[in-house]
């Protein structure tokens, strides 16, 4: 009698980025973290404002946005208050 056939199991590996997450973790151990210098921050609100205030891109922003270019500022103003006061 002949033994019927049955399909071949297939051995179930783990997903590719299973398999890709040991390598990527290993890699960014090695080149560390690097930081880039940055511009020191403006004192005040009035400063980041006005920094806004005369990025070229402001007067089309203001033209197509004034709600929100208003209401960005007021954040702006608001949470530098509040970073000042604590």
């Amino acid at each position: 009698m002949k033994t019927p056939k049955t399909p071949a199991t297939r051995a179930s590996s783990p997903p590719l980025w299973l398999r890709v997450l040991p390598l990527l973790l290993i890699l960014s151990g090695l080149t560390g973290c690097a930081t880039s210098a940055r511009p020191a921050l403006p004192g005040s609100a009035a400063d980041n404002t006005a920094r806004l205030a005369r990025h070229p891109q402001f007067a089309a922003a203001a033209q197509a946005a004034p709600a929100f270019v208003s209401e960005t500022f007021a954040t702006i103003t608001r949470l530098e208050r509040e970073n000042a006061n604590k």
